[in-house]
């Protein structure tokens, strides 16, 4: 097995593995009669029978060297638009309120009183977080998540959600504002009285129910609840009225109120409860149905608005036109267009456009008499076609001109004659349809008007009429906005044997790329970009240079002002702001930038490798190799290698290769770098010899080797138990300011943790 298939059963020997540790730690903690938790990365179990898991005094041992907090905002991707931009809301450095002194914390522990055992996690960012220090070192953080819980993060007391009791999130929050800090208390009551509103509009719904009915209307929630009781709840409400033509009257009120809330101008279908609704509403019967809409002359406002957006939400289900008959979307929709055309053109074309029906079809024409082209110039090159929604009154005419409704012809060459730019296109397409042998050029399949549909329409008759189609012309068609013509444009290409020039492949040394652009200076950079951006630069200009600024920030070891360029660019999101986060100590975020850029990027070996090194440091080394195995097989380089040897070592593993499989074989030239690591790991030369090699790579990398040297060396004084020989090597490693090297980030890490034990043996 090799390349992609091997990549993806590491990935699932890793996933298997886990699994398996999950479900072994669940069935002995039941034996035990433990509580078992859930957890990121394992399962918290407690294994003597009877205890279970104290979250308050789990925070009092993990605080006994604390003795400063800070609050930030949770990094959860705030945005704001100004003057055009893009930009951060708030940054998840900016720190909002901070407290010293020992006597401080252990009063915040004081105050807090949580639920027995921990929760599964949710599945937002929470509020704030809460940043717990030694000194100047970080030991942990805690996320605050729905005003009454919070949630460990890497190296906490726990890795998973602490709910607090009502009365500790009352004295938790008291305890914050007692000490400056109000917007916990302002956060909940504004969160609650948004909760009030939310139950208010739940019972207004419910009212219009029978009585023995209301307390099975769910609560508001934007997606639709999974509980099976709330389905078969909904078929308990239906089967409550004889008549359900009332119940879909009932319903139409219900919706019609929903339309008129602010955040609701549709009709909510994937949440509740209007989900809840539209199950009930589905049990009436033809029948039904014609009475209730027959009924609609005689309702109010609200319940015929509700009507049309329930209807105009399904009209175009088969399923709703086989049960309900085909008459009701044209009545509906002619009532709703005469009514209000400008707001509902849309829809009525939305609800007409699966029925073929005489009246469907003058309707139809009725809309697109009401077209009227715009006078624009957005009349574009073949390769760059103008981006536009559809018009109602157009797309009217091009469903009449697949039909090749005879009526509909002249009306479309009037508007074609008025017509410019990006609508002249669609007109032209809608009537090449009428023609026996439809002239199609290229700007056809290139029209991005209505989400490509025209695009596909032209691409469709292309096909019907022409056997043969040039290479010229799915090349073009291969850039269609149309996902279809495009997927189908190449498919035709490499049955001929051809297929699109794909952009040159830069390939980079894994090992050496830590620093992209090693041959430019970063103090030089910095000036450079800081003075254009002094300078006022564009929108489009600031994008590239605080790019480039952030690398040079990493390159001098600047994380904080790196980050504060990085947070500034949406597309930044990767590899260098997991590094400048790690280096920091804020892992979880870290962590969280890492697992999105690797469903996103296509280089992930260097994402993993970095992940590997997390989990690492916390001394997750079954994970750590997981990772690092990935990382290997995907241009991880010689380094990912390096650290899943160690990651084996740590765990004391039985590997028939001592180096890991798939690190290099050593060749004959020992001195040569990096096969003189290999060949010292392997007993081969000495420290010396080993450390002469790194010293004599080339110039420009030397410190780079040299890191890795001095980082290998201190992690066997550290199996060894040798503290000082370790502490030894690692300011060794940092002496070569590697600042942007992975070895420079963990010797970084680690020495802040041997600085804290010993903080800790100083009474």
């Amino acid at each position: 097995m090799t390349g992609d298939g091997e990549l993806e059963a590491s990935r699932a020997d890793g996933i298997l593995r886990r699994m398996w540790r999950i479900v072994a730690c669940v069935a002995v903690a039941f034996l035990a009669g433990s509580t078992v938790v859930a957890q990121d990365s394992g399962v918290l179990v407690d294994m003597e029978a009877g205890v279970r898991f104290d979250a308050k005094e789990a925070l009092r041992a993990a605080v006994a060297r604390v003795d400063r907090i800070t609050v930030t905002p949770s990094d959860g991707g705030f945005f704001e638009v100004v003057d055009g931009r893009t930009v951060p809301m708030r940054g998840a450095d900016d720190v909002l309120w901070e407290i010293s002194g020992h006597a401080a914390v252990v009063g915040l522990v004081d105050a807090v009183e949580f639920k027995t055992g921990l929760a599964m996690p949710c599945r937002c960012y929470g509020t704030h977080r809460l940043h717990f220090y030694s000194g100047a070192y970080r030991k942990f953080t805690l996320s605050f998540h729905h005003w009454s819980r919070l949630r460990g993060e890497y190296g906490g007391p726990w890795r998973s959600d602490s709910e607090l009791t009502e009365a500790g999130v009352e004295r938790m929050l008291q305890w914050f504002s007692d000490h400056g800090f109000n917007a916990f208390s302002l956060g909940r009551a504004k969160a609650e009285a948004e909760e009030r509103d939310r139950q208010r509009r739940r019972d207004q719904l419910a009212e219009l129910f029978p009585a023995s009915a209301r307390s099975w209307i769910p609560a508001l929630d934007i997606n639709p609840s999974w509980d099976p009781e709330i389905t078969a709840r909904a078929a308990d409400l239906a089967a409550l009225y004889p008549d359900k033509s009332k119940l879909l009257l009932d319903c139409w009120r219900a919706f019609g109120i929903m339309c008129d809330w602010p955040d609701h101008r549709r009709l909510p279908l994937h949440g509740e409860p209007g989900s809840f609704l539209l199950q009930a509403a589905a049990e009436a019967s033809a029948t039904d149905f014609e009475h209730a809409f027959r009924g609609l002359t005689a309702a109010d406002t609200t319940v015929r608005r509700g009507a049309f957006a329930h209807l105009a939400a399904v009209a175009y289900k088969p399923e709703a036109l086989a049960k309900w008959g085909p008459k009701w979307p044209v009545q509906l929709a002619e009532a709703r267009f005469t009514s209000d055309p400008v707001t509902y053109a849309a829809d009525a074309v939305s609800m007409l456009t699966n029925l073929n029906t005489p009246s469907a079809n003058e309707l139809l024409l009725k809309i697109g008499r009401s077209f009227a082209p715009k006078a624009d110039s957005l009349a574009k090159g073949a390769n760059e076609p103008a981006r536009e929604a559809l018009a109602p009154g157009a797309e009217a005419l091009m469903v009449l001109a697949k039909r090749r409704v005879p009526a509909a012809r002249d009306l479309l060459g009037d508007k074609l004659r008025a017509a410019t730019g990006a609508e002249r296109t669609v007109l032209e397409i809608a009537m090449a349809c009428y023609e026996e042998r439809p002239i199609i050029e290229p700007r056809h399949v290139l029209c991005a008007v209505g989400n490509g549909e025209p695009a596909e329409l032209a691409w469709r008759m292309l096909l019907a009429h022409d056997a043969e189609i040039a290479a010229s012309w799915l090349v073009t068609a291969a850039h269609s906005p149309s996902y279809k013509v495009k997927s189908e444009a190449k498919e035709k290409l490499a049955a001929m044997g051809l297929q699109l020039l794909q952009p040159p492949v830069v390939e980079v040394d894994p090992y050496e790329e830590t620093l992209r652009r090693r041959h430019l200076d970063p103090a030089t950079e910095i000036a450079k970009t800081t003075e254009a951006l002094l300078k006022g630069a564009s929108a489009v200009e600031e994008e590239p240079l605080r790019s480039r600024r952030a690398w040079a920030y990493l390159a001098q070891g600047e994380y904080a002002a790196a980050i504060e360029d990085l947070n500034r660019l949406r597309a930044q999101d990767g590899y260098e702001r997991a590094f400048a986060r790690f280096c920091l100590g804020d892992d979880d975020d870290a962590h969280r930038v890492l697992y999105s850029a690797t469903r996103r990027e296509k280089e992930v070996g260097p994402l993993y490798r970095l992940r590997g090194c997390i989990e690492y440091f916390h001394e997750d080394f079954e994970d750590a190799a997981d990772y690092f195995t990935v990382a290997s097989k995907t241009r991880g380089g010689i380094s990912a290698e390096v650290f899943r040897h160690f990651a084996m070592l740590h765990l004391k593993s039985k590997d028939p290769s001592p180096l890991g499989r798939g690190l290099p074989e050593p060749d004959t030239h020992k001195d040569d770098w990096p096969n003189a690591l290999v060949h010292f790991l392997l007993g081969h030369i000495g420290e010396r010899e080993m450390l002469a090699a790194a010293e004599r790579a080339e110039a420009r990398e030397q410190r780079y080797d040299l890191s890795l040297a001095h980082w290998v060396l201190a992690e066997l004084a550290r199996l060894r138990a040798d503290t000082g020989e370790e502490r030894r090597h690692l300011d060794a490693c940092l002496a070569q300011k590697a600042f942007d090297a992975e070895t420079h980030a963990l010797a970084l890490r680690r020495t802040a943790v041997l600085d804290e034990q010993v903080r800790e043996l100083i009474p």
